[in-house]
């Protein structure tokens, strides 16, 4: 017999976008590193203290990170102030870390322009200060990344982003 959080996390799956299995692999990679520094170090810290051990922990588990991804944008033909991506594993899936008592639509939002700009196509905002970080996973799809661009067909209309794990 199946224990409820057992159900919901079928449910759970049962909604988010499929995505290639070696996708899913370093999204579950990124959030088992933020389980075991979330452990190690607890609650109350600073959100920089959290993105230089998640990053480390990751580097520890054999994947590729780069720290703060410069992102250029242009405007009619003007180049706008560049932003950064807190951390990008295996060129892939874009990381930002919170230390916040809640996360609400303006951080996805941001978020979901970052990856957009930086044609990456995963996107998992990851808040250090929550009860329980599995429970506190944001992930987000960008539907146009040239990655992604052979999965939207598979896609429902709506399912271009999406919240939890």
């Amino acid at each position: 017999m199946q224990t409820s959080v057992e159900r919901h996390a079928q449910w759970l799956a049962a909604m988010r976008p499929a995505v290639p299995e070696a996708w899913q692999r370093v999204i579950d990679a990124v959030v088992r590193s933020a389980e075991e520094v979330r452990r190690a170090l607890g609650a109350g810290l600073d959100r920089a203290v959290y993105a230089a051990a998640l990053e480390h922990e990751l580097r520890l588990r054999g994947l590729a990170v780069e720290r703060d991804r410069p992102v250029r944008l242009r405007y009619k033909g003007l180049d706008l102030p560049e932003q950064r991506l807190e951390l990008v594993v295996n060129g892939l899936v874009a990381v930002e870390v919170r230390a916040a008592a809640e996360i609400n639509e303006v951080h996805a939002e941001h978020l979901d322009g970052l990856i957009r700009a930086a044609d990456l196509p995963l996107a998992l905002l990851v808040n250090f200060d929550g009860a329980l970080i599995r429970n506190s996973v944001y992930r987000r799809f960008n539907r146009v990344a040239t990655a992604a661009l052979p999965l939207v067909g598979a896609l429902p209309a709506d399912e271009g982003e999406d919240e939890g794990l």
